[in-house]
């Protein structure tokens, strides 16, 4: 049976069994973002057995404003066990939605999944991918080996010079004192890119729900803050949330040179992967993540209209194609 599942303690041991494991999938981080956006209402859904225990796990969300069922909020999940039905659970979402009355159901499925096609048979539809950067370390000898072999030129300048110029890092577990230094930086680097602000109380409640698996990151010269970063780690991956240099301390090239510290603490830590975030494939983020070594990975967005309309629009589709195929015969 598939239904809401709200025992934290067994919902991440069946995360962490999970195919694609993410820190996003912990009920920590479902938790935090109920808890701080009021329009969001998790919604942990699992296969349950007869003996209560869990075969597999789809964590979501109900936005109440665009009465919306999605996997992806900030970050998605999409369907994580190996052994996942998908039918199934498409199945129970789309009845969990009709009978909620919902407009849409929106999921982000991870790379690895081959489920095009049962998705698109359900009448999803792909609306694009989502490129992740992700380096794969753990084929890699050392963090000389990548530094010589993975960087270009221009990045390796870049992590030379802060070196040379006596920038140093200092990491931090959660507590307010770091929050307080790392988000002058990360209101700098929103406002400058008129992105979504996230507030303070949600990144603090956030770490503090997964306080083991967060690093608070501050780059310093001559004992003076000049950038910040937040990561998350766990299960092999160490995901860099946020990252930004202070507009004023170009000069020291901090964006490169925090990179370069997070990646060598994977290498120290025996990480798989170093997580780089999302980016469009074909701008300067994208292209500064690249010569960093990074590879893109697409992840697909898939969406079902489940509106008056919408299903009006798919019955008009259908009776396109068989005019079509008729009309060839």
């Amino acid at each position: 049976m598939v239904s809401v599942f709200n025992n934290p303690v067994k919902w991440d041991e069946a995360v962490e069994s999970s195919y694609y494991p993410y820190i996003s999938y912990k009920y920590g981080w479902l938790e935090s973002i109920g808890s701080c956006f009021l329009h969001i209402e998790p919604l942990p859904l699992a296969k349950i057995t007869e003996d209560g225990d869990i075969e597999y796990v789809c964590p979501c969300f109900i936005d109440r404003d665009k009465k919306e069922i999605t996997s992806s909020v900030f970050l998605a999940p999409g369907f994580i066990n190996k052994n996942a039905d998908p039918v199934e659970m498409i199945e129970a979402l789309i009845s969990y939605a009709k009978k909620e009355n919902y407009k849409k159901i929106s999921l982000q499925i991870p790379p690895g999944f081959l489920y095009s096609n049962i998705l698109l048979n359900g009448r999803f539809k792909l609306i694009r991918k989502i490129c992740f950067f992700n380096i794969e370390i753990c084929a890699m000898s050392s963090f000389d080996y990548y530094l010589n072999k993975c960087v270009s030129s221009g990045r390796k300048s870049d992590m030379k010079a802060a070196w040379r110029k006596g920038v140093t890092v200092e990491t931090l577990y959660p507590s307010r004192e770091a929050l307080e230094r790392f988000y002058p930086f990360y209101q700098e680097m929103v406002q400058r890119n008129n992105a979504q602000m996230l507030e303070k109380t949600f990144m603090l409640k956030l770490s503090q729900s997964l306080n083991q698996n967060t690093r608070y990151w501050i780059a310093m010269v001559h004992g003076k803050d000049i950038g910040s970063a937040l990561t998350y780690e766990f299960m092999g991956r160490l995901w860099v949330w946020l990252l930004q240099g202070g507009g004023d301390f170009r000069d020291y090239k901090t964006d490169a040179f925090l990179y370069a510290e997070i990646i060598r603490y994977g290498f120290e830590r025996h990480f798989s992967v170093i997580d780089l975030g999302t980016s469009p494939l074909d701008n300067s983020q994208g292209d500064f993540k690249k010569r960093l070594g990074a590879d893109p990975v697409f992840h697909e967005l898939y969406e079902l209209d489940l509106s008056y309309f919408g299903n009006l629009r798919s019955t008009c589709t259908e009776m396109k194609k068989v005019i079509k195929r008729r009309w060839a015969n």
